[in-house]
């Protein structure tokens, strides 16, 4: 997994700028939209909903123009879109809620408080579950932590982490929750079934900004400054927890920034080979070099084929078992918690109607005792 797989939205915050760069560090568009460095991206409708400050700007994702405005908050710290592209997650550190709204009437679906101290961050997890992070300070009544909200039924619980610890960004992988602790620099990892922290990744940089998990790849990336003030992304691997690659973003020199990456599909998986011999041959313009360089290019194809097809497939069953045995665990992780939860509610109803009976015979003795002394009272008269 390398550079060349993703295209990258820089937010430059002090000069109000948006730039989609490709893997070649080459601007592909500019947008001129004043921005607080959080953005989303809907690339099936062109959307792409930017954060300023206290309003939210909905612009053409193809010439950047203004669609509409979303107001009437007060500090956004993050927005979320889900997964479908149907909610907009908006969280408000001032007011600590968090807002839900329909992206097609932009109407209010919910709103949520009671989410932390100082939220700061979020992921979502389905339709049930929202986690937000609280990004913390230096006494022990503004610890950072980490809150899951059932957005169904408004209930919550909270993960808290050390003294002086600052959740800047979050991100759900399958079974773990990924946290940026910047103070520590480091990042934190929770299992979000037992909601407790299992691990974590130190890292080398001096400023981590963000975590970001490229669900078509299944690739953790963080983004960050490396002690030579360079932009740099360092691949993770989500089995092991470890750092598995390095690479860096020069053209990046602004020092206020934000990023979003977005995984670069393609249909052929020859043609960044096909373009850059095409490149190559258009410059010196001779057709026999250009014969001569995909026969070179085909023949050493075909000497690699069988290798690289048995490697592939042995590597693909490897990680269809893995990916078979996390399945697994999570399905018994949802049986495990269901049985728990019908097993509570089972007990409560047993309580419920011991409770009920104990009321009722309290009350028929106290009606009983009521008519006695009725009747004693009609025979003194």
């Amino acid at each position: 997994m390398g550079k060349n797989d993703f295209i990258y939205y820089i937010t430059y915050m002090d000069k109000g700028l948006i730039l989609a760069m490709d893997c070649d560090g080459k601007i592909k568009k500019q947008y001129d939209i004043p921005n607080s460095g959080n953005i989303q991206l809907d690339l099936e409708q062109k959307k792409i909903y930017v954060c300023d400050v206290d309003k939210i700007y909905i612009c053409n994702l193809e010439n950047g123009k203004i669609a509409g405005t979303m107001s009437g908050f007060m500090a956004i710290s993050c927005i979320k879109l889900d997964k479908i592209k149907k909610r907009l997650f908006v969280l408000d550190l001032l007011c600590k809620e968090l807002s839900i709204y329909d992206v097609t009437s932009l109407n209010l679906i919910s709103r949520h408080l009671n989410i932390g101290l100082s939220p700061y961050c979020i992921c979502l997890e389905d339709d049930e579950y929202v986690y937000i992070g609280n990004k913390g300070g230096n006494t022990e009544k503004y610890r950072s932590s980490i809150v899951k909200l059932n957005i169904l039924t408004g209930e919550n619980k909270e993960i808290y982490f050390e003294n002086k610890g600052l959740i800047t960004s979050i991100e759900l992988e399958e079974k773990f929750l990924y946290a940026i602790n910047s103070s520590l620099n480091q990042v934190e990892i929770i299992d979000r079934f037992n909601e407790k922290k299992v691990g974590k990744i130190q890292t080398n940089f001096k400023e981590i900004k963000k975590i970001c998990f490229i669900a078509e790849k299944n690739v953790l990336l963080i983004v960050g400054r490396d002690l030579n003030n360079e932009v740099k992304i360092s691949n993770i691997d989500t089995v092991s927890n470890t750092v598995t690659d390095n690479f860096f973003l020069p053209e990046i020199k602004c020092k206020s920034f934000d990023i979003e990456i977005i995984y670069k599909k393609t249909d052929n998986k020859n043609d960044f080979v096909n373009q850059s011999i095409h490149r190559c041959t258009e410059k010196i313009q001779d057709e026999e070099l250009e014969t001569c360089l995909r026969r070179i290019y085909w023949r050493i194809q075909e000497v690699n084929s069988e290798k690289i097809k048995n490697e592939n497939q042995i590597l693909k069953l490897k990680e269809n078992v893995a990916r078979l045995q996390r399945e697994v665990e999570l399905k018994k992780k949802q049986i495990k918690y269901q049985e728990e939860k019908t097993n509570f509610y089972i007990k409560t109803n047993e309580n419920l109607k011991e409770k009920n009976e104990y009321l009722r015979k309290k009350l028929f003795a106290s009606d009983k005792e009521n008519i006695i002394i009725k009747e004693k009272l009609a025979k003194k008269r």
